[in-house]
């Protein structure tokens, strides 16, 4: 029984010095700008991708200028509905792609835990 208990008492010493380890090598890796917080990644993200689309919208009015050339003839009268058709098509894709990103961001992190999981089991 004793030789049980100082075995789960060396396992449980090494458990902590390689956790400590590991924590010490995060903390070195953050102060050497070399990890960011989840959050503020995802804040960085986040504005790229508004920036990206809204890019585009303000270039929607440009797009619709060119299918009234090519399409219409230079009839501009339509220009103003294709551009609303548009900006719905895209506030759609929005929606879209938010719930989709969401979906396989979640996917990546659980198979990232699952990995990480394996990994520390060994």
């Amino acid at each position: 029984m004793l030789i049980t208990l100082e075995k789960r008492k060396r396992k449980a010493d090494v458990i902590k010095a390689e956790t400590d380890s590991e924590l010490k090598k995060l903390q070195l890796e953050k102060m050497m700008g070399k990890l960011i917080p989840v959050d503020l990644m995802q804040g960085i993200l986040k504005i790229n991708i508004q920036n990206i689309f809204m890019s585009f919208d303000n270039e929607l009015v440009n797009i619709a200028s060119i299918y009234c050339d090519v399409m219409a003839g230079g009839d501009r009268s339509k220009l103003s509905d294709i551009v609303h058709k548009m900006r719905e098509n895209l506030g759609r894709i929005i929606s879209d792609t938010k719930l989709n990103a969401a979906k396989e961001i979640e996917g990546v992190i659980n198979e990232y835990s699952e990995v990480r999981s394996r990994g520390e089991r060994k």
